[in-house]
């Protein structure tokens, strides 16, 4: 992911603030309530510190967002250095053109002339001062002002080359952020977090040596259940895109150099970069770097694994489509996040459950047999129980704890059907609940990306507005009271990032809050009401 000096997104390119919010995810310093990865995992996070490798959560927010500070910071020093140089290039500029003008005057004296086209021939190396004294030797009407000129240049010139050559264009990427990871279907789980994080971060110190890297963080968190802890980890690496030697941000050009270098070692065909088409090709040959050196580190490290590139079949195609597609969406609304890895998880806990439920049947059938031959020694005791008193006694003694038992069995086999209908009919509503929230979820991003749209069109926005707080009314409508505080937070941190600033009093008017009151207290109501009838209903045994 490549980020420019631009604020914000600008034609799907990233910008300064999707910047600082990958930081702050990749540095856990926001909280959203989008499932993006586990809290109970959080030990499982770590960050390159010194050539160390440390827990992420033995650093406090405060460290953390220090790291932050810095990144964001070293970018805007560098972009307040380009607008000051622009600035001054912009002034010399308008110098420069009045002493051209001199130059085509025909009463000027030919040493002005020669004077003024060393001075702006003079590109690349500084101005002596004491070029203004030169013209006082030379005869020229209106000395002072030509002095004022020049010397004007010259103070301006000097400062310029004084500041270097800074090449930082808001289109330049100020940031790359890169990730290495398994994908999860692979069950690839051997793998150490420190040789994740030495195989990226060696990968770069080889081949991008001239470029720094500012963050370099393993998430283990983003897992589902502790049964596949390991499996689908990765490490992110975060590039500053400026060349430590040359000052210039040219980071791409660099890894497009990178490429071409690879490509002559395997006597193929140099790439140029000047189509989509020839980025693609050119990202997949840098792939294929990335893969060799891949495997050559997992060999040495003694893991018997290889990584390939995946065969372009129909139907992997369209699963890259689809990931492709989700890139610009929320984590919730994407198809490959930890929410879908939970239905997936939660999918074979139902296969497991009706394994255990056949499990189940073959005992009752084993328990059936088992009463059919009680049965037969009930009947052959009886006939024993005529020799002896004792024996009868002794048998009707057991005879009555068999039907207890048996009457207890079949309290509990009714309890557990009653058991079963209420749980399956509680995974019928969450599953409904959660598809709702989705559509709903869905339709408070569409009103927002209206919205924004709106904004940026100046357009009138009355009816987006109202159809967007109805949107977002009815997500508040299906949120517990507590939900609904992250929530808005949520909401206010995106209408921020589309440069929407609208005052919490008109998102969430005093209106909003009576009714949402009363619809907490039903609710409430509701559940106490349930609550008591599901009571009665259980058996007692």
């Amino acid at each position: 992911m490549n980020y420019s000096a631009q604020r914000g997104k600008v034609k799907n390119t990233p910008g300064l603030s999707q910047l600082k919010s990958s930081l702050d995810h990749s540095l856990r310093l926001v909280m959203k309530k989008e499932l993006e990865f586990n809290l109970d995992l959080s030990d499982r996070n770590f960050i390159l510190q010194n050539n160390k490798l440390v827990r992420l959560d033995s650093l406090t927010l405060e460290d953390r967002q220090a790291i932050v500070d810095e990144i964001m910071k070293s970018v805007q020093n560098d972009l307040d250095i380009h607008r000051d140089l622009s600035k001054l290039k912009d002034d010399r500029s308008k110098y420069a053109h009045k002493l051209k003008k001199l130059l085509i005057k025909e009463d000027e004296p030919e040493a002005i002339k020669t004077l003024i086209k060393r001075i702006l021939e003079a590109h690349n190396s500084k101005l002596l001062p004491s070029l203004i004294d030169e013209v006082d030797f030379i005869g020229v009407r209106r000395a002072n002002d030509k002095k004022n000129a020049i010397g004007r240049y010259v103070e301006l010139h000097n400062k310029i080359i004084a500041i270097g050559n800074n090449s930082l264009h808001k289109s330049k990427t100020v940031v790359q952020e890169c990730f290495f990871k398994f994908p999860a279907r692979n069950n690839i789980d051997e793998i150490k977090p420190v040789d994740y994080v030495r195989i990226i971060y060696d990968f770069h110190k080889r081949y991008l040596s001239d470029y720094e890297i500012k963050a370099c963080v393993f998430h283990g968190d983003e897992v589902s259940s502790l049964e596949q802890i390991d499996n689908g980890v990765h490490p992110h690496i975060f590039i500053f895109g400026k060349n430590s030697k040359t000052g210039q941000y040219d980071l791409v050009q660099a890894q497009l150099d990178l490429v071409n270098r690879y490509l002559k070692s395997k006597g193929e065909p140099a790439k140029a970069n000047n189509s989509f088409k020839a980025s693609q090709t050119i990202g997949e040959s840098y792939q294929r770097l990335v893969y060799e050196y891949v495997n050559k580190r997992l060999s040495n490290f003694g893991y018997g694994i290889e990584a390939s590139i995946h065969e372009k079949t129909e139907a992997h195609k369209k699963k890259l489509e689809l990931i492709a597609e989700d890139a610009h969406k929320a984590k919730i609304m994407r198809g490959f996040n930890l929410l879908s890895m939970s239905k997936s998880e939660l999918a074979k806990a139902e296969q497991q459950k009706n394994i255990l439920t056949t499990q189940q049947d073959r005992l009752r059938k084993n328990i059936s047999s088992g009463d059919r031959l009680r049965s037969r020694l009930v009947k052959k005791n009886k006939l024993l129980a005529e020799q002896t008193n004792l024996i009868i006694l002794n048998n009707l003694a057991l005879e009555k704890e068999f039907n207890d038992t048996k009457a207890a069995i079949e309290a509990l086999n009714n309890q557990k059907l009653i058991l079963e209908r209420e749980n399956n009919s509680l995974l019928e509503n969450i599953q409904a609940n959660g598809k709702a929230l989705a559509n709903q979820v869905w339709a408070v991003e569409k009103s927002i990306a209206l919205l924004a749209h709106t904004a940026s069109e100046q357009l009138d926005m009355r009816r987006v507005f109202a159809e967007f707080k109805s949107e977002n009314f009815r997500m508040l409508s299906s949120l517990s009271p507590s939900d609904r505080v992250y929530y808005m937070y949520n909401m206010r941190e995106r209408l921020l990032r589309e440069c929407l600033d609208i005052p919490n009093d008109k998102i969430h008017t005093k209106t909003d809050r009576f009714k949402l009151n009363i619809l907490d207290a039903c609710n409430s109501l509701k559940k106490l009401v349930s609550k008591r009838k599901s009571k009665a209903r259980l058996p007692e045994l």
